[in-house]
C-alpha cells in the first residue's frame, strides 16, 4: 500500500497538471519538467519544495494543484485503515489531545528557527554556504493576492501536515516498525520522508524533521503531536518568507 500510494502520489498529480497546463497560457518551461514539479509541490517541510526555476503559474493554481496529490496520499491511507474512519484511529492513531496543539506548535517552531539552522551550521562548515531556501522563495516571492497567501497557508499550514503525517507516520512508519522494529522503522520512515522529496539540499533538513515527528509518533502512540509540530514548522516557513525575509 504505500509503494501504491507513492506511485499514485506521482502519476495522478502529474496527469492532472498536465492537463491543467495544456488548457492554460502559462509559462511551462522547467528543466524537471511540469510534471516532475506539479508532482512534488505538495509535499512541504524545510523548504515548500519546488524547483528554483518553478513554473509561471499563479499561487493559487500551484496551491490547488495540490489536491490529487492530497488525495492519492490520503487514499492509500484509506484503504489501509479497512476504508473506516475509525479504522485511521485505530491503525494509524489518527487522534490527538489537547495539550498537542501548544506543545507540537512549539516544537516545531523551534525545530524550524533552532534545530535546522543548527544542523546546517555543521553541514556548510564542510560543504561551503548554501542558500538552502531559494527554492521556497520562487514561490513565496509570487504571494501578491490575499486569496493565494489564504490558500498557501491553508494547504502548507494545515492540510499538508494532516496527509503527510497520516501516510508517513501513520501508515509508513508503522509498517516498517512492524518488519524492522522501533528504532530501524523510525529511521526508515523519516528517510522516506525525505527522499520522496527529491530536493538534495534539503535533504538533511527533512531527514530531521521526520525523525522529531516520528519520535514523537513513538512516545505517544497517536499523531497529534506530530501534526501540530508539523504545522508549526511549516507555518514558520512561510511567516519567515513571507513577512521577515
Amino acid at each position: 500500500m504505500i509503494s501504491a500510494g507513492l506511485m499514485a502520489s506521482i502519476v495522478l498529480p502529474a496527469l492532472v497538471g498536465a492537463v491543467f497546463l495544456s488548457n492554460t497560457d502559462y509559462d511551462t518551461t522547467s528543466p524537471t519538467g511540469s510534471g516532475a514539479y506539479i508532482g512534488r509541490v505538495g509535499a512541504q517541510t524545510q523548504v515548500i519544495d519546488v524547483t528554483p526555476t518553478a513554473l509561471g503559474l499563479p499561487l493559487w493554481a500551484v496551491t490547488l494543484l495540490q489536491l490529487p496529490l492530497w488525495i492519492a496520499l490520503l487514499a492509500a491511507v484509506w484503504i489501509a485503515a479497512g476504508r473506516r474512519v475509525d479504522g485511521m484511529v485505530d491503525r494509524l492513531g489518527f487522534t490527538a489531545r489537547r495539550g498537542d496543539v501548544p506543545s507540537g506548535l512549539f516544537l516545531g517552531v523551534v525545530a524550524q528557527l533552532v534545530f535546522v539552522p543548527l544542523l546546517y551550521t555543521v553541514i556548510f562548515w564542510f560543504v561551503g554556504e548554501q542558500d538552502v531556501s531559494s527554492s521556497a522563495r520562487s514561490l513565496t516571492d509570487r504571494a501578491d493576492s490575499i486569496v493565494g497567501v489564504a490558500l498557501l497557508f491553508v494547504g502548507v499550514g494545515l492540510v499538508a501536515p494532516v496527509v503527510e503525517e497520516l501516510f508517513f507516520r501513520g501508515l509508513a512508519q508503522a509498517t516498517f516498525e512492524r518488519s524492522v522494529g522501533r528504532r530501524a522503522g523510525l529511521l526508515a520512515g523519516a528517510m522516506l520522508f525525505a527522499v520522496v522529496h527529491f530536493q538534495a539540499l534539503q535533504f538533511p533538513a527533512l531527514l530531521l524533521f521526520g525523525l522529531i515527528a516520528g519520535g514523537l509518533f513513538q512516545r505517544q502512540g497517536r499523531l497529534g503531536g506530530a501534526i501540530w509540530t508539523h504545522v508549526g514548522f511549516n507555518l514558520t516557513t512561510l511567516v519567515v518568507l513571507l513577512f521577515v525575509v
